[in-house]
C-alpha cells in the first residue's frame, strides 16, 4: 500500500466525522450518543503516572452523582474532540477515554490545558490520526538499513538481570528488507547483502527447527517434548517453521518445488540464505486449530529451553486478541489434557508485558500492563518524588503569576502617584514585584530541570521493564508507541496477519527485526499481504464437531478435522449444547430425534419474518433484536452455570450492535423484564454479554454465540453480508452452541446489490464502520463483485445445510409468541424444573 493510499484512507475516515458534525443537528448527535454537552471537568492528581505514560487525565461529568445519558456511545478507547460549543468552529483538544462509568468519563491528553474557563465542555466522538502517521513512518523506514546504522554486525544483547547492558544504538528499519520486497534483493540497485538467520549462532535451536519442521523428525536426546504441552504433530511442525525450520519439499531435490524458505511478499523466490534456515515464516491455521496455543508454546520454547534472552515482540491487529494471548501466557495450566495419554508437564510462568491504552486492556490483566510494572519498579518512588516536586513547582508558579498580575496595577498606580522614586531607587512595592518576577523565572528553570529528570527516570524505568519481559504483547499500531522506542526487537510474531494491512504489519518490523513469523487464516478476514503460506492444518480443539461441520466442508475442503472427538466417537462433555426453549419447539415441528423426541443440536437457525430498516446509514432489525434478547434471557434462565460473559452476540451492522447493546444494558423496560424472569442477580449477567461485529470477534471464542444476520427484505438483498470470510468467522466463534437468527428466504435469494436509492453507497459506508476493532479509522477493503457472489453462494449453501439437517425453527404465530414471551409466563415452572434436576 502506497503513501498516497494511506492519505486517502485517512481523509475518508476524517470525512465521516466531519460529515456527521456538519450535517447532523446537535439534538440528533446527542440522541444517537455521539455527543455529550454541559460537562464539568477537572484534572486528576497523579493522572499521568496512573493512566498512561506521559499523559494527563481529566475527569468529565455532568455533575456529582448525575448519570450520563443511557444512549451515549463513549467507552474506553474512544477518541474524542473536546470543545466548548462547536468542534468545527473551535480548535478542539484531542484525547482518548481511558475509563468510563455510569456518571463520568476519564480522558487522557498529551498535554495539560486550562479546564477552569468558566464554561461547560462538549465531547464529540472522533477518529485518530495516530495510526496513519505510524503507518506512514513504517513505510518510510523501509529505506533505513540497520546494518549501515551500526556499521557492523547486528547488536549483541545482554540479559536484563545479568551484567549491565552496554549502550546500544536504537535501530530503525529491518534486516528483512530483502525478504519483504523484491527491490532490496541482491543484484538490484538498492540491494542488501544476504543475512544470516538470527538463530544461526544457536546450533541446537537450528537443528531442532530443521528436523521438526518435517514429518517424522529424527529425535535427538535433549529435544524438548512439546507433545507433553498438549501440541499435536502439525502444531509442533508449526512451532519449528516459526523458528526458521523449512517444511515441505527439500530445496535440494530435483523436483523444482518451491521450498518454504521462499516466503516473500511477492511471487518470486526469496533471496538465498547464508545459514540457519528461513528468516520468515507464515502459518495458516483454520478456526479451532490452536493458533494461540502454538504461539504461546513457541515463545515458551524460546525462553525456557533455548534460553533466547531478547524479548519477543508479539503483535496482533485487535486489542481483544492481544488480551487473549496474555491470558494464555499467564494461565495456570497449559499442559496436555489427561485424556491425551501423555504425562502432564506443568509450564513455568512467563513474564508477559501488555502494552496498550489502559482503556483498551482487559481489567483482569492489570498486573501485566506497562503501567503496573513501572509502578512496581525500584525507581518508581524516585519518579513519584520528582513528579510531586513538579506539581509543587507548578503550583508555586501559578501562585506567583497570580500575585504578579495583582501587583502590577498597584505598582503602576504607585508610579503615577510618586513618580519613579527618588535618586533612582524603587518603591517597596516595585521591589517586591521584581523579586516575584525573579522567583517566577527561577521556578520556571527548576520546573524545566525537574521535567528533564522526570523524562530520564521514566525512560530508564520503561527500558528496564521492557527488557526484563519475556514477551511484549501489543497491537501492530501501538508497537510504535513511546515505551517501545528505546528497545530493538529482533524477533517479531504477528498474529491475525490476515486482518492487518501491509503498512500496519510493517510497524512492528521497523524496530531492527531479523526474524518474523506471520500467523493467521486468509479464509476468514481479508488477506492483504499476498504471500505464499504454509498449509499446515491441525486438529480443531475448540468447538463441537456439529458447529465445525459446515465451515470445514465449505471453507477448508474437509481438511479441518475434529480434535474434540475421542476414539469411540464421543464428544467432550464440556462442549455439550446448552439447554434452551428452542429445542422443544424443534421437536414440536417434527425436527427432533426418533419419534419426535427432544434433541439438543449445537446449531439452530431461527427463521423469522421481521423486516429490516435503515437507521443512521446502517441496517437494523427490531424484531430480530427482540428474538435475540429473548434467547439470551432463556439461556441464562435454563443454564445456571452459564454466565453472561460466556455468551457472545455477533451482528454485521453497527446500528444493530447499538440497538442490542442498549436493550441488554440500558433499556428500562427490557431490564424490568429480565429482572422479573431471571431475578436481580441473574438479570445483571445481561450486562456481561459481549456484543460486537464479526470483525470484533476475530480470534475470539464464546461458549454460546448468537449470530444476528439482520437482513430481511422482499428483494433478497444481503449487501456486504455476502462476505465469505466474515461468514466463516461468524460461524466458528462458538464452542457449545450457535444460534443464527435471520431470514432463510433472504439468504437463499442472496442478491449482492442493494435495493432502494443509495443502497450500495450505504453498504460501502457501513463496511467502513465495522471494518475492525482497533480504533484506527482504517476502512476495510472493498470487495470485488466476484468475491461477493462467492459469499452469497456460501450463504445459500448454509441455508440448504441447516434445512437438510432439520436445524431450522420457523418463528411465526403462536410459536413466535412462545419464543418471545414463554419465559415471562412460565418462569416459575422452569425454575421448579431446574430445582428438580439439581435435587
Amino acid at each position: 500500500m502506497s503513501l498516497p493510499l494511506l492519505e486517502f484512507e485517512q481523509q475518508s475516515a476524517e470525512a465521516v466525522v466531519r460529515e456527521r458534525l456538519s450535517s447532523w443537528s446537535l439534538e440528533r448527535l446527542q440522541e444517537e450518543g455521539y455527543c455529550l454537552m454541559n460537562m464539568d471537568a477537572y484534572w486528576l492528581d497523579g493522572g499521568s503516572s496512573h493512566f498512561g505514560v506521559g499523559r494527563f487525565v481529566a475527569n468529565f461529568m455532568l455533575g456529582p452523582g448525575v448519570l450520563l445519558p443511557a444512549e451515549h456511545q463513549f467507552e474506553s478507547g474512544t477518541q474524542v474532540l473536546v470543545t466548548h460549543l462547536d468542534p468545527l468552529r473551535e480548535d478542539p483538544r484531542r484525547g482518548c477515554i481511558v475509563s468510563a462509568t455510569d456518571s463520568q468519563l476519564r480522558v487522557a491528553f498529551n498535554e495539560r490545558f486550562n479546564l477552569d474557563e468558566g464554561q461547560p465542555w462538549r465531547l464529540d466522538m472522533s477518529c485518530s490520526a495516530i495510526a496513519y502517521e505510524r503507518m506512514k513512518a513504517a513505510v518510510q523506514s523501509l529505506h533505513a538499513n540497520p546494518a549501515q546504522q551500526l556499521r557492523g554486525p547486528p547488536p549483541k544483547y545482554h540479559r536484563p538481570h545479568g551484567e549491565p547492558l552496554d549502550a546500544e544504538a536504537i535501530l530503525q528499519g529491518t534486516y528483512l528488507r530483502d525478504v519483504l520486497l523484491r527491490g532490496f534483493r541482491e543484484g538490484d540497485a538498492t540491494s542488501v547483502p544476504p543475512q544470516d538467520n538470527f538463530f544461526a549462532p544457536n546450533a541446537h535451536l537450528v537443528s531442532w527447527a530443521r528436523r521438526y519442521a518435517r514429518p517424522n523428525p529424527v529425535v535427538v536426546p535433549g529435544d524438548p517434548d512439546l507433545h507433553s504441552k498438549g501440541l499435536n504433530e502439525t502444531q509442533v511442525r508449526a512451532v519449528a517453521v516459526m523458528l526458521g525450520g523449512m517444511s515441505g519439499p527439500d530445496p535440494s531435490s530435483s523436483s523444482g518445488a518451491l521450498a518454504d524458505d521462499a516466503l516473500a511478499l511477492s511471487s518470486a523466490r526469496a533471496p538465498p540464505r547464508r545459514s540457519g534456515g528461513s528468516r520468515a515464516a507464515l502459518i495458516h491455521g483454520p478456526p479451532g486449530t490452536g493458533k494461540t496455543k502454538t504461539i504461546i508454546e513457541t515463545v515458551r520454547l524460546l525462553k525456557e529451553h533455548f534460553r533466547v534472552p531478547q524479548p519477543v515482540l508479539l503483535c496482533t491487529y485487535t486489542n481483544a486478541a492481544v488480551d487473549n494471548l496474555v491470558e494464555g501466557f499467564v494461565a495456570p495450566d497449559l499442559a496436555a489434557p489427561a485424556s491425551s495419554g501423555r504425562p502432564r508437564s506443568a509450564p513455568q510462568p512467563l513474564r508477559p508485558l501488555r502494552v496498550g491504552s489502559p482503556g483498551r486492556v482487559r481489567a483482569t490483566l492489570g498486573p501485566y500492563t506497562l503501567e503496573a510494572q513501572m509502578a512496581a519498579h525500584p525507581r518508581a518512588k524516585d519518579l513519584e518524588g520528582v513528579e510531586q516536586r513538579i506539581t509543587e513547582v507548578i503550583k508555586r508558579r501559578k501562585e506567583l503569576y497570580k500575585r504578579i498580575e495583582e501587583t502590577r496595577p498597584k505598582v503602576a498606580a504607585s508610579l503615577r502617584e510618586h513618580g519613579h522614586g527618588h535618586a533612582g531607587t524603587k518603591t517597596g512595592i516595585a521591589a517586591r514585584l521584581d523579586a516575584m518576577e525573579m522567583d517566577l523565572l527561577v521556578h520556571g528553570k527548576k520546573e524545566a530541570a525537574l521535567k528533564k529528570k522526570q523524562f530520564a527516570i521514566r525512560n530508564e524505568i520503561m527500558g528496564d521493564v521492557v527488557r526484563s519481559a519475556d514477551v511484549v504483547c501489543t497491537t501492530c499500531i501501538t508497537s510504535a508507541s513511546l515505551p517501545l522506542k528505546s528497545v530493538d526487537f529482533p524477533i517479531v510474531f504477528i498474529d491475525e496477519a490476515s486482518m492487518s494491512t501491509e503498512p500496519a504489519s510493517l510497524i512492528p518490523l521497523m524496530k531492527g527485526s531479523q526474524h518474523v513469523a506471520l500467523i493467521g487464516d486468509h479464509k476468514q478476514l481479508p488477506p492483504v499481504i499476498t504471500s505464499l503460506e504454509a498449509q499446515d492444518q491441525g486438529l480443531g480443539y475448540r468447538m463441537h464437531p456439529a458447529i465445525s461441520r459446515f465451515p470445514a466442508a465449505e471453507f477448508y475442503g474437509t481438511a479441518l478435522r475434529d480434535g474434540t472427538v475421542d476414539a469411540a466417537g464421543n464428544v467432550a462433555a464440556a462442549l455439550s449444547p446448552p439447554h434452551s426453549m428452542v429445542f422443544p419447539e424443534l421437536a414440536r415441528m417434527g425436527a427432533g430425534g426418533p419419534e419426535g423426541a427432544e434433541r439438543r443440536p449445537s446449531v439452530v437457525f431461527l427463521d423469522h419474518l421481521g423486516s429490516e430498516s435503515v437507521k443512521d446509514r446502517s441496517r437494523v432489525n427490531w424484531a430480530e433484536a427482540r428474538i435475540v434478547c429473548s434467547l439470551v434471557e432463556d439461556l441464562l434462565l435454563r443454564n445456571p452455570t452459564l454466565t453472561g460473559s460466556d455468551i457472545g452476540i455477533i451482528a454485521p451492522y453497527a446500528a444493530q450492535i447499538t440497538l442490542l447493546t442498549r436493550l441488554l444494558t440500558a433499556d428500562a423496560g427490557q431490564a424490568a423484564r429480565f429482572e422479573a424472569v431471571l431475578g436481580p442477580a441473574r438479570a445483571a449477567e445481561t450486562h456481561e454479554v459481549e456484543v460486537k461485529t464479526v470483525d470484533g470477534f476475530e480470534g475470539r471464542e464464546k461458549d454460546v454465540v448468537v449470530f444476528s444476520t439482520v437482513r430481511n427484505n422482499a428483494a433478497g438483498a444481503i449487501g456486504f453480508l455476502a462476505d465469505r470470510r466474515r461468514l466463516n468467522v461468524g460461524l466458528t466463534r462458538a464452542k457449545r452452541g450457535l444460534f443464527v437468527v435471520g431470514s432463510l428466504r433472504t439468504l437463499r435469494i442472496g442478491k449482492t446489490q442493494g435495493h432502494g436509492p443509495g443502497a450500495d453507497v450505504l453498504e460501502a459506508v457501513e463496511d467502513l464502520r465495522v471494518g475492525g476493532e482497533e480504533a484506527t479509522g482504517v476502512p476495510a477493503q472493498k470487495k470485488r463483485k466476484g468475491k461477493k457472489a462467492q459469499g452469497a453462494e456460501a450463504w445459500r449453501r448454509y441455508a440448504s445445510f441447516v434445512t437438510e439437517q432439520h436445524l431450522v425453527l420457523h418463528l411465526e404465530g403462536e410459536r413466535l409468541r412462545r419464543v418471545l414471551d414463554g419465559n415471562r409466563r412460565g418462569t416459575l415452572v422452569v425454575v421448579a424444573q431446574q430445582a428438580n434436576r439439581t435435587a
